[in-house]
Order: structure tokens, then C-alpha cells, then sequence
């Protein structure tokens, strides 16, 4: 809240899986919504390998970030989240993975496996505890009806990164998923849409089959043969043109 308020620039570090891009898109679309000053990061499968490597650091440095938010990774960044330290840089790790040692230097820590968490639910995927960020920072910025529709806008990137991430269908999931699905069919997104053109997902209700087996991989191949940024631009498309 003090860094969009404050104007600095905030940079959301994603990953390359369906499940690392749909909590960028989610957060950036946040952020925008809000009028934050923000950009994105998302790593190369190959040159760059999972989560945040200093690379990244230096990159987000070099694109003037005062703040660095990581989402669906960055428990496991102890090296990369100790130079952002000594560099000045804020860190908030968003994330789902399990913490297998000490927890990385770093403003802030959401995640459910945290060791010391005691929140109930442990399955949420990482574009569901993103949500779940999102979701008490909207209290700040935007009035309690038009919030509630506004979030019920995002669970389609909810449903869609939670079903490929093959995290358990249950408790909140179930609900997140549920829901979500109906906001896939009715998605304001242009890219979304087309991409249900493509994959012949456009008769009858959307199912969790296919985000499973239609949506989801079409999203991740990207990340697989070019660069995950395909599909976070597919998402995030204003028109059809775009998309």
C-alpha cells in the first residue's frame, strides 16, 4: 500500500508455468488497477531456470524497482532475496511451495506452507494465495461493490492456474474453481475468449477438462518452446486485435 501510494515502481516476478502466469497477470492487473507504477518479470525455462536467480535482481535493479513482488515462487530465493537485501530493494514472496529451510531475507513472506502459517488451508495454488493478496489489498484502494465484482472478475486466472497447477479440488479450491469457471465463460478478456475459439472450448459450459486439457497447456507451451511472455500477453490483451 505504501509503495503505490508512494509512486514506486513495483515489479511482479513471475514463472514460466500456467500457474506462475496467471498470478502475474492477476497482480498486474491489480496493480494497474489502482494506478501503480509496475512492471513484470518472467524467467526463461532455459536461460534462466525456475524462480528468482540474482539475474533477476539485477534486472528488476536496472528497471528502477523499489519494490519486488515475487508470485508462485521465491521461498526457496535465499541468495537472490539476500542481494535484493544488501541492494535496498523490498521484497514481498508470494508463494504456495513448501519451505524447506530457513525462510529468505525479505520484507514479507505470504504463503500458507510457511512453517509457522497457521492458516487452514495448505492447497491453495499460487495464483490462489495471490488471489487471496489481492483480495485484502483491495480493501485499501477500492470501494466495498464495485470490489466485489472487480474480484469476481479475477477468478477466472484463479480457476485457470489452480486447475493446471493439479493442486487438490477441495475446500477453498473447490469454491475458487467453482466459481471461476463461470467467470471463464463470461471473461472480459480477449485473449481468454480466443484462446476458447482455438481450443473448441466455446459449446456448452466451461469444465475443469478443459482448463485441464485444452486451455491450460495452450498457455504453457509457451514457456516450453518460446518464452512465457506469450501467454502473460495473451492474458492481459485490451482487444481482440491484440489477442
Amino acid at each position: 500500500v505504501r509503495a503505490v501510494n508512494a509512486g514506486e515502481r513495483i515489479i511482479v516476478y513471475g514463472d514460466y508455468d500456467v500457474d506462475g502466469v496467471t498470478s502475474t497477470t492477476l497482480m498486474l492487473d491489480f496493480l494497474e488497477r489502482v494506478g501503480a507504477d509496475c512492471g513484470h518479470i518472467l524467467p526463461n525455462r532455459f536461460s534462466d531456470g525456475y524462480g528468482v536467480r540474482v539475474d533477476g535482481i539485477h534486472r528488476a535493479l536496472a528497471a528502477g524497482a523499489a519494490l519486488l513482488i515475487t508470485v508462485d515462487n521465491g521461498i526457496s530465493a535465499h541468495d537472490s532475496l539476500a542481494l535484493a537485501r544488501q541492494e535496498g530493494l523490498d521484497v514481498v514472496v508470494i508463494d504456495h511451495h513448501q519451505q524447506t529451510g530457513d525462510l529468505p531475507p525479505a520484507h514479507s513472506i505470504v504463503n500458507p506452507n510457511r512453517r509457522d502459517c497457521s492458516y487452514p488451508f495448505k492447497g491453495l495454488a499460487g495464483v490462489g494465495v495471490t488471489f487471496k493478496v489481492v483480495q485484502r489489498l483491495s480493501e485499501a484502494f477500492i470501494e466495498a461493490n464495485a470490489r466485489r465484482r472487480y474480484l469476481n472478475d479475477l477468478l477466472d486466472l484463479v480457476a485457470l492456474g489452480t486447475v493446471a497447477d493439479v493442486v487438490p479440488l477441495l475446500d477453498e479450491n473447490r469454491v475458487l474453481v467453482r466459481y471461476g469457471l463461470k467467470a471463464v465463460e463470461r471473461s472480459s478478456r480477449p485473449g481468454l475468449q480466443e484462446l476458447r475459439i482455438v481450443a473448441r472450448c466455446t459449446k456448452g459450459p466451461v469444465d475443469t477438462t478443459a482448463l485441464a486439457f485444452f486451455l491450460g497447456p495452450r498457455l504453457n507451451v509457451a514457456g516450453r518452446l518460446e518464452t512465457p511472455d506469450i501467454a502473460l500477453e495473451l492474458l492481459r490483451a485490451r482487444d481482440q486485435e491484440e489477442g
